[in-house]
């Protein structure tokens, strides 16, 4: 929760910006099941225009999946991304509702992982993964109109992931813990609806 409480903290400085520079977004998509939402994907942020051509901005992301009604596993993400986005293309002179942009961005994500395996009377086991990652990288989107001051953004990019996982099983009432770092390759697309003020 500590991301969430930065971002409002940050929303609360912005106070005093001026009109038609800024803009709120976000998103709220979830898929019903036995035990909560299967699927969900929850997002807010802010954008605040500097010059003519770039942005400043900040997102608060969380998503993840539910699968213990199935005997599966379950997973959260939760992060903050700062983006510095630059804006081009002949409809930017008409509406920045309707641009092109591509960004320059970093993920800083906080994920737990849990599984539980079959059991019975004599054995149990469960194993739970909870990193964090820091992951830079680059991404080119759309704006789409909706009406003078909303509009719709598309996006999609790569990134690279700078994982620190610690991974813990418990077979039997024992514990084991393994911690390991890695890279690995990525992607971030997403879709939110915003609007200028």
């Amino acid at each position: 929760m500590k991301p969430l409480y930065a971002f409002l903290f940050f929303c609360a400085c912005v106070s005093t910006l001026s009109a038609q520079k800024n803009v709120v977004k976000g998103r709220a998509f979830a898929l019903p099941g036995s035990e909560g939402p299967v699927l969900f994907s929850l997002g807010i942020g802010l954008e605040r225009m500097v010059g003519h051509d770039f942005s400043v901005q900040v997102l608060y992301n969380q998503m993840g999946y539910n699968m213990h009604g199935t005997d599966g596993g379950a997973a959260t993400v939760s992060g903050l991304v700062p983006e510095l986005r630059y804006y081009f293309g002949k409809k930017k002179a008409i509406s920045l509702n309707k641009a092109a942009f591509c960004s320059l961005f970093t993920e800083i994500n906080f994920l737990n992982y849990e599984r539980s395996g079959e059991g019975s009377e004599e054995t149990s086991y469960t194993f739970t993964d909870k990193s964090t990652s820091i992951n830079p990288g680059i991404l080119i989107g759309k704006n789409l109109r909706i009406s003078k001051r909303w509009y719709m953004e598309c996006y999609l990019g790569g990134k690279a992931r700078f994982v620190n996982a610690q991974e813990i099983v418990v077979e039997n009432g024992t514990a084991t813990s393994h911690a390991t770092r890695y890279v690995k390759a990525g992607m971030r697309a997403g879709v939110n609806v915003g609007v200028r003020f």
